[in-house]
């Protein structure tokens, strides 16, 4: 990546997660959008949609994350089945989240809005945490290293 770009965004920082969920977020909001309009005589089906949109959008977030946000050394089978049970959480939760709000505002995108924003932030720190397990010791050059077979050498400390 970029050296301007990493320095402004580090790998697993949350303005990193934001850039890369830009992304996804347009990704999502044109599954969200398409689905609105072919359950047009759906009840709820501007819930249902971004339940649908939801969960292919998620799909492709982990990849794009697991890619640019976190890194690519730790099993994708893991982190898949990982990513998963944060996304149906936040399935559940930005779900409910948007059902709520829809009853309260009149605008679609606000609430869309609203809950992207709430949602991104929970599913950021628990991808972090618990599911690529990120430290802020790793670096794009450790990253680089792994992806390239090279392992670095853990530094002696000083004394």
């Amino acid at each position: 990546m970029n050296p301007q770009l990493t320095n402004m965004a580090p790998r697993g920082s949350y303005r990193r997660f934001i850039l890369v969920g830009m992304l996804n977020s347009v990704i999502f909001y044109l599954f969200w959008f398409a689905i609105i309009f072919a359950l047009a005589e759906v009840s709820r089906g501007e819930t249902i949609a971004w339940s649908l949109a939801w969960i292919l959008g998620s799909l492709i977030a982990h990849f794009t994350h697991r890619m640019w946000t976190f890194d690519s050394r730790r099993n994708v089978i893991k982190t898949t089945t990982g990513t998963y049970v944060v996304y149906i959480v936040g399935l559940i939760g930005s779900t409910l989240t948007y059902d709520l709000l829809r009853n309260y505002l009149d605008s679609a995108n606000l609430v869309f809005l609203i809950t992207m924003a709430l949602w991104g932030l929970i599913d950021w720190w628990l991808l972090r945490k618990l599911v690529f397990l990120y430290s802020d010791n790793e670096t794009d050059d450790d990253l680089i290293g792994a992806n390239e077979g090279r392992v670095q050498q853990p530094q002696p400390s000083a004394p």
